[in-house]
């Protein structure tokens, strides 16, 4: 069995603020390390799927294992010179896969990899100061203005003509199953092309660790991510941990925060921001930077 974090390869923190441009941005180097843990006997793939930096469908990926296992223009052990496909690789019929992923969203559409992701994801643009809430107070930070409107809706068309023609060749369509907007689109790829099982993330996670049983007796609970808003409530970790809480308080920290109330309504104790007014995202994602931002405002709790 092997294990893959796709932000190993593909992922956002790998980037310059600068290079952060999800038309270019390729989930390549996930693919490699897949075909790297075939070719080194993995039977069974586990591929945790989170904070990626592309939204290209999982198509970098599945281009990765073709030429890995279809090195000049060739399948493996074969001798036909005819150009191979992806149908040709016998290599992954004996491979399983499962992917961990607390996101539901389909492939495309209103609420597909393209249209609620990537104003997250990419910023790419700097613009005037606006108005934000840090630490219940109202300060200011440098406006940050999300990917084009017409950059999402050619990565969704993008997208939905992949996810087409996929399903003319296989016979079926998985791009609107549950996860497959995961990670940019490779939840997808992944449940199209590798028939993968498709399990929450962040219960697998606090089930392995047995969650419920560490926090019974505990005062208060800490979770937090980089962008916490109304996507949180979608499955992602903290609402995982706030489920599985009890009558335990959780406090939620994040770089950035939108949407307060709704996250307070849904339960969380408190939403803080951890960064100080005026901050750059590339100084805010700096580790030790982060790690004393944290350390701080802890003390206050």
């Amino acid at each position: 069995m092997a294990v893959i974090e796709i932000a190993q390869a593909s992922g956002l923190t790998l980037l310059t603020q600068e290079e952060r441009n999800p038309m270019v941005a390729t989930s390549y180097g996930t693919g490699q390390l897949v075909a790297d843990a075939v070719r080194k006997g993995a039977r069974h793939i586990i591929v945790g799927l989170g904070g990626s930096a592309t939204s290209d469908a999982g198509i970098g990926m599945l281009r990765a294992i073709i030429d890995t296992f279809a090195k000049n223009g060739r399948i493996y052990g074969q001798n036909s010179p005819t150009q191979s496909r992806w149908d040709d690789i016998e290599v992954l019929k004996d491979v399983t896969f499962t992917i961990a992923s607390d996101v539901k969203n389909p492939l495309y559409g209103e609420n597909g990899a393209a249209h609620v992701f990537a104003p997250q994801k990419f910023a790419i643009e700097q613009g005037e100061s606006e108005p934000v809430s840090i630490s219940e107070r109202e300060q200011t930070r440098p406006k940050v203005k999300g990917a084009t409107p017409e950059m999402i809706l050619r990565l969704d068309e993008r997208a939905k003509k992949f996810a087409e023609i996929s399903a003319r060749h296989f016979g079926y369509d998985r791009s609107q199953m549950p996860g497959a907007g995961a990670a940019g689109g490779l939840g997808y790829a992944f449940l199209q092309y590798l028939n993968a099982k498709s399990m929450s993330g962040i219960q697998l996670l606090l089930d392995t660790i047995r969650f419920k049983e560490l926090v019974k007796d505990a005062d208060l609970i800490i979770t937090g991510e980089g962008s916490a808003d109304r996507q949180t409530l979608m499955g992602k970790l903290p609402m995982g941990i706030l489920e599985q809480s009890g009558q335990v308080p959780v406090i939620l920290i994040a770089g950035r925060i939108s949407d307060r109330d709704e996250l307070l309504n849904a339960g969380f104790a408190r939403v803080e921001c951890i960064n100080p007014p005026g901050i750059s995202l590339e100084e805010a994602m700096r580790k030790e930077v982060a790690q004393q931002n944290i350390r701080q405002l802890a003390s206050i709790f």
